[in-house]
């Protein structure tokens, strides 16, 4: 059972208000485009670019320089699965997050590698798959099947950014014995399913996490929440636009994020916009939270939306997983087949000639 110090460290309202006001105006102006979605279109313009292969000699070359205690991890993946890196963590994106500094990319890259090989051993030069290294992960399945919305993502907002959304509502007692581990494997998948799309590269994602019915403060994990953090602002290529915390009592508002907050660097703080709503209200918060950039048509119902997920989403997932994976083996096949013609083509000609 995990449990909630009310003496833990605190950063009320009223002073991320006076740390926002204390902020340089380029600062405060960052902070209110991104949570208004203002600049979308200038930032897929700047890091939706062709990035050079200068570019990317720089970035290898920025990764030698990362002290050799924090790349082993990159340097075995690089070995035992050179394909799997190229794929799922494509330097590109690293650039595009560290707006291609090769030095902030590589750090961040390196930090990624450390990351994952840490959360799932060996397992972590496997695809991050429900087929691969997912395939035996009992814990995590189960989470996917029984919380089809705990983690799950939506359309995408009218600025075009991806949006995530997290719903608490389900917490239970039967919930709060899934293991902390297993809580954040669950994040590094969507945080991976989220990486595959383009709006996520070039525009970033939008957080929504609602916390709905009688949420029990006990079942609130500080080291989950820490761990979490971690990961997204420090290793997962993607910029975290703004996050919207939804509850139904403010009092949990109140409690939860001040000490949230104390994870969060100064600029994420000032990207966390709080809600308060109940059932009599969902129509009011879904008309509340439009000037954020939000339509009815990518909310759910509980927010007053009209888009309703796939409760069916693991079989789904599993199904369009296999389907992707036979396609890459017809490629591939495909591939090898073209191949060995033009060897045989090849062998034939120097035959001829001799």
């Amino acid at each position: 059972m995990f449990s909630f110090s009310y003496t833990a460290p605190r950063i009320t309202e009223a002073e991320k208000e006076e740390e926002f006001a204390g902020m340089p105006e380029v600062e405060k102006d960052d902070v209110m485009n991104d949570v208004y979605g203002r600049n979308a279109d200038e930032t897929e313009a700047k890091y939706g670019r062709e990035i050079s292969p200068h570019e990317l000699d720089a970035f290898y070359e920025a990764l030698e320089d990362v002290p050799i205690q924090y790349r082993l991890e990159t340097l075995a993946a690089m070995i035992r699965c050179p394909e799997l890196v190229k794929t799922e963590t494509d330097p590109c994106m690293f650039l595009r997050y560290a707006e291609f500094d090769p030095h902030k990319a590589a750090n961040r890259f390196a930090a990624y590698w450390k990351i994952r090989v840490e959360m799932f051993g060996d397992k972590a030069f496997l695809p991050m798959t429900l087929t691969g290294a997912y395939a035996d992960d009992v814990e995590v399945l189960q989470m996917m099947e029984k919380y089809p919305l705990f983690r799950t993502i939506l359309p995408n907002d009218c600025n075009g950014r991806t949006v995530i959304l997290i719903q608490t509502s389900h917490h239970s007692d039967e919930y709060n014995k899934i293991c902390r581990e297993a809580k954040v494997r669950y994040a590094w998948y969507n945080a991976h399913e989220a990486m595959k799309r383009e709006s996520t590269i070039f525009r970033g994602v939008v957080g929504i996490h609602l916390l709905s019915g009688k949420f029990k403060i006990n079942l609130f994990d500080r080291i989950k929440e820490k761990k979490l953090s971690k990961i997204f602002l420090d290793c997962i290529p993607f910029k975290i636009r703004a996050v919207h915390y939804i509850f139904t009592e403010k009092y949990m508002q109140d409690l939860m994020l001040s000490v949230i907050r104390v994870f969060l660097t100064r600029e994420m703080r000032q990207r966390i916009i709080c809600h308060v709503t109940n059932s009599n209200s969902r129509e009011s918060l879904a008309e509340k939270i439009s000037q954020y950039g939000f339509s009815p048509e990518g909310l759910t119902p509980i927010m007053g939306g009209t888009f309703h997920p796939n409760l069916d989403w693991l079989q789904h997932q599993l199904k369009l997983e296999i389907e992707q994976q036979d396609q890459q083996q017809l490629e591939s096949a495909n591939k090898n087949h073209f191949s060995i013609a033009m060897n045989s083509k090849n062998l034939q000609q120097g035959c001829v000639l001799q």
